[in-house]
């Protein structure tokens, strides 16, 4: 079985995601970098959180539950072609391309929300 964050300071630690890092664009969001190249197929991620009742700016539906984002994962981007997904619905994060150092991270909110925003692919 592999080992997932048990504790909220492994959570917090962010020793999953070592791969990516968090940066603050001039127009003040977020987004999830690489900072090493990634293969295809590789896990690299995990979207730490907590199951909530509500959906909240970084929540995400995984593992059949709405998880509130905490750690570098709950800034991830939404692309209509992602290069990373969670497979399976669960919270492990893999590369569906090949990602380079400095891409941008991102998935399809289309397999990780019950409901999308109108705005979001205009």
């Amino acid at each position: 079985m592999e080992k997932k964050p048990a504790t909220l300071a492994e959570m917090l630690s962010d020793d999953f995601n070592t791969a990516v890092e968090v940066r603050e664009m001039p127009d003040k969001r977020k987004i999830v970098v690489a900072v090493e190249d990634i293969p295809l197929d590789k896990k690299f991620g995990y979207f730490a959180g907590f199951v909530t009742q509500t959906n909240g700016f970084y929540a995400l539906h995984l593992e059949g539950d709405v998880i509130e984002g905490i750690g570098k994962l709950q800034f991830l981007g939404h692309d209509l072609e992602p290069n990373s997904a969670f497979i399976k619905g669960d919270r492990w994060l893999y590369a569906i391309n090949d990602i380079r150092k400095g891409d941008e991270v991102t998935v399809d909110y289309m397999h990780t929300e019950k409901e999308l925003p109108s705005r979001l692919c205009v």
